[in-house]
């Protein structure tokens, strides 16, 4: 199947194959499915496996690496300049990436988020989430309600400059957002999914995998009706889905 016809039979193949299972197969698919030609076969011929999904008008053309970094790097500073400071990782993280994310980045780049953000958005202090203490946290806190005279969820002391991630209240308070706005005095608004433990989330991430039968995705955890927390709330707990 190596001849240009041979080519053109494997792509009209996986367009088939794509069509009776309405989706891009996966390596672990084709296995399942015993798909000939063969996975390997597309990566031998074409190059890259998303390269023979391309060719067969499946999926745009897919990015380079280089692309794909330049894309990131656009992504940060732009996210920066919004922010008007150094994202945090899980801010980072909680964009739509065309490019790569965090992980990702490192990795193609070398270097960690911290030295990303240090050659990339120099005009802006990293945050030192870890170097903070457990006090300045509650004083930031406090300031923030005392000066709007009530109690606020997460969301809306993000838009009014408070930059801490939401971790951090876990590994530096060992209390959870709404647990401080208690400990602070004030009357936590409603019971969001931002509340839930971890345990929690992973218990509620397991029961939609057994009922999806397959891992859930940022879609699945998005279009889960509160069953779940949302996507961007368990990249802030656990990095990634």
């Amino acid at each position: 199947m190596g001849s240009k016809i041979g080519k053109q039979f494997g792509l009209d193949r996986l367009k088939e194959y794509c069509k009776t299972y309405n989706k891009i197969l996966t390596r672990e698919e084709f296995k399942k499915y015993n798909i000939k030609p063969s996975y390997s076969w597309y990566e031998r011929n074409f190059g890259d496996y998303k390269n023979a999904c391309f060719e067969a008008g499946l999926i745009e053309k897919p990015l380079t690496e280089e692309e794909r970094i330049n894309i990131s790097i656009n992504e940060l500073i732009k996210l920066a300049n919004t922010l008007n400071k150094c994202p945090t990782v899980a801010e980072y993280e909680s964009i739509k990436h065309r490019g790569y994310q965090r992980r990702d980045l490192e990795k193609h780049l070398k270097i960690k988020y911290n030295d990303i953000c240090r050659k990339y958005i120099p005009q802006y202090k990293l945050n030192n989430d870890m170097d903070v203490s457990k006090e300045t946290i509650f004083k930031d806190m406090k300031d923030m309600l005392i000066k709007n005279g009530r109690a606020m969820t997460f969301d809306e002391m993000k838009e009014q400059g408070l930059h801490y991630s939401y971790s951090i209240f876990e590994s530096k308070c060992n209390m959870l957002f709404n647990d401080i706005i208690l400990h602070l005095g004030y009357i936590p608004i409603g019971t969001t999914t931002s509340t839930k433990t971890r345990d929690k989330m992973l218990n509620d991430f397991n029961k939609l995998f057994i009922k999806l039968n397959k891992i859930p995705t940022v879609k699945d955890l998005d279009k889960n009706n509160g069953e779940t927390s949302n996507w961007s709330t368990y990249i802030r707990h656990f990095d990634s889905i």
